[in-house]
């Protein structure tokens, strides 16, 4: 695989992103790991360094907040990181009432489950559709298609 083209995945530091990453991984492909600032994605990133021969590298940064899928976006323009993978893993649940929520519930969910994905596809698309080969997987959850209670934002998300 060409040393500059990776497979970024947001959420990748636990969960199903680091499934994902290390799926990838032992295909042989580079990894970009986006998620939220800690431990769990420094452990995540030195795991697949560890286990893998690819070059492995992690970006902190919360995608709710607004400029975040435009940070994200240059700082793979900045490092020369060339995206032919973009899994969009990061989202967030929650069980409230809806009527008893805040404004801030809703809106975080939304921020990053909805407004997140789709500004780094826009972002991504462009250049992406310049590759011979690119693809974009835009992880969902089967709640979905289900009408769950106390869980009206998440499955509208």
């Amino acid at each position: 695989m060409n040393k500059n083209k990776y497979t970024m995945i947001t959420g990748g530091s636990e969960g199903i992103g680091k499934g994902f990453a290390f799926e990838c991984a032992g295909r042989g492909m580079n990894i970009l790991l986006v998620a939220l600032p800690g431990t769990e994605l420094k452990n995540a990133a030195n795991e697949l360094k560890a286990r893998y021969s690819i070059k492995v590298e992690t970006l902190a940064i919360d995608l709710t907040e607004k400029s975040a899928p435009e940070n994200v976006f240059y700082w793979c323009k900045e490092n020369n990181y060339s995206v032919n993978i973009l899994i969009n893993n990061a989202g967030v649940g929650g069980t409230t009432v809806f009527d008893e929520s805040t404004p801030e519930y809703s809106d975080m969910r939304i921020q990053l489950n909805i407004r997140a994905l789709v500004l780094l596809c826009r972002y991504f698309i462009p250049e992406m559709k310049n590759q011979p080969k690119a693809y974009i997987l835009n992880v969902s959850s089967l709640s979905a298609f289900l009408a769950i209670p106390y869980k009206s934002v998440y499955v509208s998300t």
